[in-house]
């Protein structure tokens, strides 16, 4: 699958994003901002980064270890619930709670890696209201991100929400989703990791960034 849209930032400003999905678990995030790329992509075993550097050339970096983990753990656009016991997940239903004015089904659920995820379920559509997990900051701080999902678009016969708004980690965010590509065709090259440009790992003094996976749904 293919989004695009507008990330629209606690600043209220608004940049153009794109962010292709490609089962199992890879997936593209491209942020457009004052004619410069901001991107983040993980091959389903290895994440990297691009961003302008501070000389203007761009600047290539490995995901920390705690991204990878963060990844690893959103199991692709599938996400934990479907096919979960092939996927070797365990799911507790935690009761009914009111979300956003609506009852919601809570369902606790623990990874294989021991991550703990948690999801609301809307009682009467069954589909997902929100969600949390998890996270580490750049400094190693525990983190909850969590995340609604509104304004569900019929696509294709898919249900898929045009509002998802974020918050934890370093800053929250909302993504407002314009157009949504069904089995666009995407090469795998497209999540490998580029070559020929300086690379740093875990660079941690190039000036802040969000928690692992606090700027992507």
């Amino acid at each position: 699958m293919v989004w695009t849209g507008k990330v629209e930032t606690a600043d209220g400003s608004a940049v153009p994003f794109v962010l292709a999905m490609k089962r199992p678990s890879k997936t593209r995030f491209e942020i457009h901002k004052q004619g410069q790329v901001q991107l983040r992509a993980f091959d389903g075993k290895v994440g990297w980064k691009l961003r302008p550097g501070r000389n203007g050339s761009p600047d290539l970096q490995d995901y920390t270890p705690e991204e990878v983990a963060f990844a690893r753990d959103g199991q692709g656009f599938d996400g934990p619930l479907i096919d979960y016991r092939a996927k070797g997940n365990d799911i507790r239903y935690a009761g009914v709670e009111t979300i956003d004015g609506r009852r919601a089904y809570r369902l606790n659920v623990k990874l294989p890696s021991g991550a703990l995820q948690s999801y609301w379920l809307d009682a009467k559509t069954f589909l997902e209201i929100k969600y949390e997990r998890a996270s580490r900051g750049s400094g190693g701080r525990a983190a909850v991100v969590t995340v609604y999902c509104r304004n569900y678009q019929s696509v294709n016969g898919l249900q898929f929400p045009s509002v998802l708004e974020t918050s934890g980690g370093a800053q929250g965010n909302k993504l407002l989703i314009e157009k949504f590509l069904v089995n666009p065709p995407l090469e795998d090259r497209q999540f490998s990791k580029p070559v020929g440009h300086v690379q740093r790992r875990h660079d941690t003094n190039s000036g802040p960034r969000p928690a692992a996976g606090a700027d992507e749904p």
